[in-house]
């Protein structure tokens, strides 16, 4: 009988019945209950890969947001220069016309 500690790597083997399965860990093989088992390899690394790429994303998504509200806020003060332009620009035709006919 031998014991590993917790979060050692193992090879499965094969599985057995009645949920033992058969390992190989240390130089040693055995059984252990497949309750006591967490998978890692091939699947850990996909989902790690996914959360990276969610994470990607999100910060992708958060940018491209930030730079529409940039450009809305942009596109607010550009028509309010234009309108002062142009509130400028009526204005002093109307002094002028004013000027003239006195």
């Amino acid at each position: 009988m031998a014991s590993i500690q917790a979060g050692t790597a193992v090879f499965t083997l094969e599985n057995a019945e009645h949920n033992w399965c058969r390992i190989s860990a240390g130089g040693y093989t055995g059984y252990i209950k497949v309750e006591c088992l967490k998978t890692v390899g091939d699947q850990d690394l996909k989902n790690q890969e996914f959360e990276q790429n969610m994470s990607y994303n999100h910060m992708l998504y958060d940018e491209i947001e930030q730079l529409e509200e940039q450009e809305t806020r942009t596109k607010i003060w550009e028509g309010i220069v234009l309108g002062l332009i142009l509130i400028a620009f009526v204005a002093g035709y109307i002094f002028v016309k004013m000027r003239i006919k006195k």
